[in-house]
């Protein structure tokens, strides 16, 4: 066993497909089209039928497919756009480019997932989008979101980026809400070498509009707004085509590594393992736990040769960039909790048995 165990493994991905990926790079070098070519267009139309949707725009990041989604639905500034506490920056930032006024609701404690009972009491007449983050590669329960959606007359904006191939009752995330957003940086299940993103929807208006506004407002032959410049190259179009033919083996993988820490790490007392309904199927893109002496650990795992990552150290409303913007963040409790407490363990398709183990067993010998 080699120490340290990288937390992403990108460099275990890369060598043990090396040759695949270069004949794939060389094959879209080849062709002499780098940016809008037929790469490209196939991924999009392969992302939509796995997922179920009618189109798919790919787009620079994931960021920029929300930005573009709040900007398809007419978001301006004093809009009020509901998100919660607990996510990655880039759940945050479009709404603030957009000038939006965020609306920050609580989680779950035991499973991370918005806390639908909330996001009623903090609906208002400003209201004009609710973002559904489906954190750590599981997902909401749609049926409850989609009743308050559907009550209140406001669009959901499916922040999934955390989750292609995950699912509720049988519907795969990236189906719920008028506009699904999705991320393939390095560090997603499936991943670009670079940034990369893509948005998907059954409207074709706002296909039309997104298509539009992610290459410089250009329609037909015309450029008809003055748009934005969000694109992937034909070399990441064909690397994430190879995955995506194979993305029922990479989550089954990921699976079976996930029940082993399950299954190592569930007689420790000091750690809380997120619990998942049985209606959810996850693609456990990450694997956190809920840890005591969390930061001690963290470091004693490092002195082990065990790296790990805190997902996240500080609530969406404690950043810098918004302390002096306009925001809402009333009652949010367990959010509070779960930013002391998680950790973030390695877990890619190269990890192995015996590396599952040490890091198990290092955990244990802490707590000891």
């Amino acid at each position: 066993m080699n120490l340290p165990i990288s937390f992403y493994g990108l460099e275990r991905f890369y060598q043990e497909h090396k040759e695949i990926i270069l004949n794939l790079t060389d094959r879209a070098y080849a062709k002499g089209y780098f940016l809008d070519s037929d790469e490209v267009k196939q991924f999009e139309q392969e992302l939509a039928q796995y997922i179920g949707r009618k189109y798919a725009i790919a787009v620079s990041s994931c960021t920029d497919a929300l930005f573009f989604s709040l900007k398809a639905l007419g978001i301006k500034k004093g809009d009020e756009v509901i998100v919660p506490a607990f996510s990655f920056i880039a759940s945050l930032s479009p709404i603030l480019h957009c000038e939006a006024i965020p609306v920050f609701v609580d989680i779950h404690p035991n499973n991370l997932s918005l806390f639908v009972e909330e996001i009623e009491q903090k609906i208002t007449s400003k209201t004009r989008a609710i973002v559904v983050v489906q954190l750590f590669g599981s997902v909401n329960q749609f049926d409850s979101l989609e009743a308050i959606s559907k009550k209140h007359h406001i669009p959901i904006i499916e922040d999934a980026a955390q989750a292609l191939g995950a699912a509720y009752q049988q519907r795969k995330a990236g189906t719920l809400g008028e506009l699904s957003c999705f991320s393939f940086d390095p560090s997603k299940i499936v991943q670009a070498f670079g940034t990369g993103g893509a948005i998907l929807t059954d409207d074709e208006w706002l296909y039309q509009q997104i298509k539009r506004m992610h290459y410089h407002g250009k329609e037909k032959n015309n450029f008809v707004e003055a748009g934005y410049n969000s694109r992937i190259s034909s070399s990441q179009a064909a690397l994430l085509r190879w995955q995506m033919a194979q993305i029922d083996k990479i989550i089954e993988k990921r699976t079976q590594i996930a029940h082993l820490y399950q299954e190592k790490l569930s007689e420790v007392s000091s750690i809380t393992l997120p619990q998942y309904p049985l209606s959810v199927v996850s693609n456990y893109h990450k694997f956190a736990i809920f840890a005591e002496r969390r930061n001690e650990l963290k470091k004693y795992l490092t002195e082990k040769g065990i790296q790990t990552n805190i997902h996240y150290d500080r609530l969406l409303f404690e950043y810098e960039l918004i302390k002096d913007k306009p925001y809402k963040a009333e009652n949010i409790k367990h959010a509070h909790l779960i930013k002391q407490k998680e950790l973030t363990l390695p877990l890619y398709p190269q990890l192995t048995n015996e590396e599952i183990h040490y890091i198990c067993q290092t955990i244990k010998s802490f707590y000891v």
